[in-house]
């Protein structure tokens, strides 16, 4: 698969879908799926991740990740947030990357209330500002269950390379 670098619009980009297969990317957001049936491969910095019923899969800004081999049966959630709308949770994020990014939970826990809580307010368009509130208070109580290390993240100079061919990629590079 061909790597592309996908920056993602608006600030908050919240669906429900069947089919999860996305080629490798990177973008500037903190991105989250969640699996609430099926079975899913998702990648995060070269590494692979077998996903099912429950699992929460977690990029952080500026990591390459993407998914393939979705089962036939798959039922999952994908949200892309600007991390600058969390608060100190967004700058947390961008800081800092799960040494692993899978957490299998069961789908009865309070974090896919939240999850679903959140999805009502972003497809009811109601307002802004609860939708906000639901999802600071969903990644500041999944940020507990995870562990981080700043190690992790790409070093500035991949960020300014990745920014570069994100900006010059219809130019030729040498």
């Amino acid at each position: 698969m061909e790597n592309i670098f996908q920056e993602a619009n608006p600030d908050i980009r919240f669906l429900w879908k069947t089919n999860r297969d996305f080629p490798p990317h990177t973008h500037n957001d903190i991105e989250l799926v969640g699996l609430r049936k099926g079975s899913l491969r998702a990648y995060a910095d070269g590494k692979a991740y077998n996903l099912s019923a429950g699992s929460i899969f977690l990029v952080c800004p500026n990591q390459v990740h993407s998914y393939c081999l979705s089962s036939p049966d798959i039922e999952s959630v994908l949200i892309i947030v600007k991390p600058g709308l969390l608060g100190k949770y967004g700058i947390f994020f961008s800081e800092n990357a799960p040494i692993v990014p899978l957490l299998d939970i069961p789908l009865e826990d309070p974090l896919w209330k939240l999850l679903e809580l959140s999805y009502a307010e972003y497809s009811t368009e109601t307002d802004q500002e609860v939708l906000l509130g639901l999802l600071t208070a969903f990644f500041g109580k999944l940020l507990r269950q995870f562990t981080f290390d700043k190690e992790e993240l790409p070093s500035q100079n991949i960020r300014k390379v990745l920014q570069y061919c994100s900006n010059h990629y219809k130019q030729e590079i040498s």
